[in-house]
């Protein structure tokens, strides 16, 4: 067996020195270790670029640390809603006509669509306003009738209605300076010579009457006693015709 000779060609089938075989084997296979490279430029600029933009948007839709609330307008920030005018302006404290603020509601909330411009209604469909004893009679009952509506037949004049619903217009519908113009409205149009309906007693009405949600029957309405009015309002004339009991089926 031969010996070890100090030269870097070495037989390992021969050889008996364990450490140079090994130191050998070294230089010949050495050792991988794992390479880093630098991140390239462009992409760490993309990333910066990209949070300073996260930041930018966040900062603008939350402020600066105050708690605002996010902003979701999608008309954009300086976005102005703009308040449709009102059917009847304010007139901050200033008498005003209630009867004609009454012909506005009137004419522009579909009243004139059954009950025509004249007050004459509709034969066999929309009963008349013009000297009904509806309209002439107890406050309390009209304010029934026009404030939650009307289902099923009506007689107005000795003649019966009954193809159609009063829908109701209590508030939010009408506000109560837009209901009391209607009633004193249709209370002095068309030859009728009737009070006027005050705001007061409409709210008062409305504030007794709160959470009815029915409409009434004719049956109902006839219930409230002829002589009952709304709280200021002055009684009916003597001459109003009160509305007539229908005959029983």
């Amino acid at each position: 067996m031969s010996t070890d000779r100090p030269s870097d060609n070495i037989d390992y089938r021969a050889t008996l020195n364990v450490a140079r075989v090994h130191n050998a084997l070294s230089r010949e296979h050495p050792d991988r270790t794992a390479e880093s490279k630098p991140v390239s430029l462009w992409v760490t600029l993309g990333a910066i670029a990209v949070t300073a933009l996260g930041f930018t948007f966040y900062g603008a839709q939350r402020g600066t640390g105050s708690g605002d609330v996010l902003n979701y307008n999608k008309f954009g920030a300086s976005y102005q809603p703009v308040t449709p005018e009102a059917l009847v302006p304010e007139t901050g404290g200033v008498q005003v006509n209630l009867a004609a603020i009454g012909e506005k509601v009137y004419k522009g909330k579909g009243c004139v669509a059954c009950h025509q411009a004249n007050g004459l209604g509709q034969a066999g469909l929309y009963p008349p306003l013009a000297g009904s004893e509806w309209v002439l009679g107890s406050t309390e009952r009209l304010a029934s009738l026009v404030g939650y509506g009307l289902m099923g037949p009506v007689t107005v004049k000795g003649q019966q209605y009954g193809a159609a619903i009063m829908p109701a217009h209590a508030p939010p519908i009408l506000s109560p300076k837009e209901f009391a113009g209607v009633l004193s409205y249709i209370r002095q149009a068309w030859g009728n010579t009737a009070s006027e309906i005050s705001v007061e007693s409409v709210s008062e009405f409305f504030a007794r009457t709160k959470g009815r949600t029915a409409m009434y029957t004719e049956a109902e309405l006839l219930a409230i006693p002829e002589s009952t009015m709304l709280v200021g309002a002055a009684a009916p004339p003597a001459d109003a015709a009160a509305p007539t009991t229908p005959p029983a089926p």
